[in-house]
């Protein structure tokens, strides 16, 4: 297996292909610092894990800061917690805090 290989196909598919290189290698060097069977096992509960569950015992608003690159199906989510509410960063990734965290941080600070 070729887990930093791995690693580095996984990390590119979490940004746009226009992102500093930078931020990319920063984000994998924080993913490689675990071992592969910490990964595998990360990867592991989460198959089959009822999400919703969890969400439905919440007793506070659920707010996400989410990235455009994959889309947020905010309806989805409401039907489980009502009051979600999402901010979209247009054109980021996965990790807004990494791409842009003046930015993300202002969100974060309206958000709560």
């Amino acid at each position: 297996m070729d887990y930093a290989g791995s690693i580095k196909v996984m990390v590119k598919m979490l940004f746009h292909p226009d992102v500093d290189p930078a931020v990319i290698a920063d984000a994998e060097q924080r993913m490689l610092r675990n071992s592969p069977a910490t990964a595998y096992a990360l990867f592991m509960g989460m198959c089959g894990y009822d999400v919703a569950a969890p969400v439905r015992r919440l007793d506070v608003p659920l707010r996400s800061i989410n990235g455009d690159i994959y889309p947020t199906d905010v309806e989805s989510v409401r039907k489980v917690k009502p009051d979600f509410y999402a901010v979209i960063m247009k054109h980021m990734g996965h990790y807004p805090m990494l791409e842009r965290p003046d930015e993300f941080n202002r969100h974060v600070a309206a958000v709560i």
